[in-house]
């Protein structure tokens, strides 16, 4: 079609181990783990390089249980002006291609180049960016070429890392509808948990299914494939808007980046207390504040 949008998705590759790594390349091979309050063992891990994610570090888990699972684990205290700088450098080489970026946290970006012929084709840009990242910045990404956000996304994420995928109009139901309907954003374990009672295991069999009875399966935002289990996420990411301006890029990956690892939202009581106190929330999250007892959070989370 000659009026085919054309998206791009831009995963920058474990971007703050990466950068902790270009920064100090005696890093390279080593797992590592970028922590907040590093000397604390209730400090958490706020990102993973690829050798530390295949020990089974996660993202939010505290410092003691990563080293556990990972012995030789390195780990590293946060730079945030270093990620900062990396991801506004980075956003300017897609500028070279489209004014039409939007950021998803620090570390990705949707592109529409469908206007930007004069460059090449989408996976013509998509391997200049690769290439020019690798190249000015020291940092890979994957990218996902597709004709709409959500298949870019898809696409970003089948090949990791240093790699491009594209998902055409013509082949997309081949590629896509066989993947798990958890690879979706913002299907997490709850959701996955509630459509398979359903018999809806992949994203094709989502696809099938009407929205009026996502609808009634997940809710007034089913039609979204929003589920209960984000609500705090969600409570967390408007609350710290105002709280923590100067920082909101951080914090909206990590909360994208948590929603994966935790499946304790609605019960953990230092997640109910921080959703009432988001300057908490960051002191939690950058490792400064101890987990909150039981009798605490609950009866902070009861206040209205």
């Amino acid at each position: 079609m000659d009026n085919e949008r054309v998206i791009l998705h831009s995963d920058m590759n474990s971007f703050y181990a990466s950068v902790e790594m270009m920064l100090n390349p005696e890093l390279k091979g080593k797992p590592v783990a970028v922590c907040g309050s590093t000397e604390e063992r209730h400090g958490i891990v706020l990102a993973k390089s690829d050798l530390a994610k295949k020990a089974g570090v996660k993202t939010g888990m505290v410092n003691w249980e990563a080293r556990q699972l990972c012995p030789g684990l390195v780990v590293v205290p946060p730079q945030y002006d270093q990620y900062l700088k990396y991801s506004k450098l980075a956003r300017q080489i897609y500028h070279r291609y489209t004014d039409l970026v939007e950021p998803y946290g620090m570390d990705e970006c949707w592109l529409d180049v469908t206007g930007s012929g004069v460059c090449g084709t989408g996976m013509e840009i998509a391997e200049a960016i690769r290439r020019t990242t690798k190249e000015e910045l020291g940092l890979t990404v994957s990218i996902g070429v597709s004709f709409n956000k959500i298949f870019a996304k898809l696409g970003s994420d089948m090949r990791k890392p240093d790699a491009i995928t594209e998902i055409k109009r013509d082949n997309f139901k081949e590629k896509i509808w066989p993947l798990d309907a958890a690879e979706l954003l913002y299907v997490g374990k709850a959701t996955e948990n509630k459509l398979a009672q359903y018999g809806i295991h992949t994203i094709g069999d989502l696809a099938k299914t009407s929205p009026d009875t996502l609808r009634h399966m997940l809710g007034i935002n089913g039609h979204f494939v929003f589920g209960t289990e984000n609500k705090y996420l969600l409570a967390l990411r408007d609350v710290l808007k105002e709280a923590v301006n100067d920082q909101y890029d951080y914090i909206d990956w990590w909360l994208y980046e948590a929603a994966d690892d935790f499946e304790v939202w609605e019960t953990d009581c230092t997640m109910k207390y921080c959703l009432k106190e988001p300057e908490a929330l960051y002191d939690f999250i950058t490792g400064t504040l101890k987990p909150v007892p039981v009798s605490s959070g609950e009866s902070t989370s009861q206040q209205e």
